[in-house]
């Protein structure tokens, strides 16, 4: 079985590297992490217009969907939560959900969306849906109080 692609648009609004990308499970949005510290959320139906972004403090390395709300993992180890209250166009609030020692490499969301599987340096960390820790394998993890 042959798959075949079309590409619909480049997306160019990034003034540095992008380092990761998640698309919703409907695939309306796509969310960018990259190195110009800004997460932005594009929206597929309008043509990939910016419908909403976030300037941090470091560098964003990674990104993930966990049902309408959005993962999105620091160069210097913080895991942000941004809660989308229904709509990205209005302000999401966002809170740190969980912080690491190392850059977060990789977020993975389980399919039920009741595990986060966290990437950190060489940390392997999975956190339960409310942010605590369940396992981790090699190195160390400190939880937010």
């Amino acid at each position: 079985m042959t798959m075949s692609y079309t590409l619909l648009m480049t997306i160019t609004t990034a003034t540095d590297g992008i380092n990761s990308l998640s698309f919703t499970s409907d695939g309306r949005y796509l969310a960018s992490a990259s190195n110009d510290k800004v997460v932005r959320i594009f929206d597929l139906e309008r043509k990939f217009t910016t419908a909403w972004e976030f300037k941090g403090l470091s560098e964003f390395t990674s990104v993930a969907w966990i049902g309408w709300d959005l993962l999105a993992g620091f160069i210097d180890g913080d895991l942000l939560l941004f809660s989308s209250i229904g709509h990205w166009i209005f302000r999401p609030q966002q809170q740190v959900f969980h912080e690491f020692f190392v850059p977060i490499v990789l977020i993975q969301i389980s399919q039920l969306g009741s595990q986060i599987l966290i990437h950190s340096g060489s940390d392997i960390a999975v956190l339960g849906k409310n942010g605590n820790l369940i396992l981790t394998l090699e190195g160390e993890c400190r939880s937010q109080a």
